[in-house]
């Protein structure tokens, strides 16, 4: 996942870009029962709860295929 931010004196804009192929369902780690995706989508609602209430958000999603 990748997240790019730009800032003013109180909101940001945030786009995040989020992989969404076939090698995001495997394990994060080799001892990890979290996916990859899992562990992005935790990311993203971190992100999102931190963000200032007037910020903007967009999401894109990537994929393999």
């Amino acid at each position: 996942m990748l997240v790019l931010l730009s800032s003013t004196a109180s909101a940001q804009n945030i786009v995040v870009l989020l992989d969404d192929s076939a090698s995001m369902k495997q394990p994060l780690g080799s001892n990890s029962s979290i996916t990859k995706i899992d562990a992005a989508k935790q990311a993203l609602l971190t992100i999102l709860e931190r963000a200032p209430e007037d910020s903007q958000v967009g999401v894109m999603v990537l994929n393999g295929h």
